[in-house]
């Protein structure tokens, strides 16, 4: 067996990447459909906070989110029955899943900070934070998509970036936002995420990806308390963007 530079085996799914689709089609049994349900069925919680997104008029989020959804989902199945959705196969479209993973986590990085305003991040903070962690997380993929650590660099830079922002520029009052009810279930729900995500890395164990799944609804949960918590809709339903035009007009 050998390495790669960054210590990974060059074998499992990693040969998916080097190597391409190795082996053949997988026959649609009982042990397929079951990793079906639990990879690629629970992509469809995502669409609750994408929708909540698509209310909200966040635009760059909702791309985000919707990238994740059919990139996740193409991912799983391709994994899942071993074969390739318009020429490319799980290694290929687990390369641009984790591009949108990473896009859909400096969403929550931008729900920190706030909406664009003048009191709050400029737009040109916010479009920074997006574009920046983006270029950062294809570097890293197109490095080692199959190191965890390649996937966590970009997200971690952008949440030092909020951290310096928010320490140092964020309005008085900014960290309000961080004490509701709803904030502190939607961090719950994010470590609880993360914990299935650890669990679900060892495929040995995780054979039908129930972990992976839980992960999915755990994150979708937790997206969707901290839309909630973080830019919760007016009254009268109209997106914050409207409702802030209609009071400085």
């Amino acid at each position: 067996m050998t390495y790669n530079a960054l210590g990974d085996p060059e074998c499992g799914r990693q040969d998916l990447v080097l190597m391409g689709k190795r082996e053949k089609p997988r026959e649609a049994d009982g042990a397929a459909w079951l990793e079906f349900l639990f990879a690629v069925v629970t992509n469809a919680a995502f669409l609750v906070p994408l929708r909540m997104l698509w209310r909200r008029r966040r635009v760059a989020d909702v791309a985000a989110c919707v990238g994740l959804v059919i990139t996740s989902t193409f991912y799983h199945y391709c994994e899942t029955f071993r074969v390739s959705i318009f020429g490319m196969n799980a290694g290929n479209w687990h390369r641009l899943d984790n591009v949108f993973a990473i896009a859909g986590s400096v969403t929550f990085v931008a729900l920190l900070m706030g909406r664009a305003s003048k009191a709050g991040p400029s737009q040109q903070e916010l479009d920074g934070l997006r574009w920046g962690a983006l270029f950062v997380g294809l570097f890293f993929q197109e490095l080692n998509p199959w190191n965890v650590a390649c996937t966590i660099a970009p997200v971690a830079g952008a949440l030092a970036y909020a951290a310096w922002w928010l320490s140092t520029r964020a309005p008085a009052g900014h960290g309000a936002r961080f004490r509701s009810r709803e904030f502190r279930y939607a961090a719950v729900a994010q470590v609880v995420a993360h914990v299935f995500f650890a669990l679900g890395l060892d495929e040995r164990r995780d054979v039908f990806r129930a972990w992976h799944g839980l992960w999915h609804l755990a994150n979708a949960a937790s997206a969707t308390m901290y839309l909630v918590a973080l830019d919760p809709l007016p009254p009268n339903g109209a997106s914050p963007s409207r409702a802030r035009q209609k009071v400085e007009a």
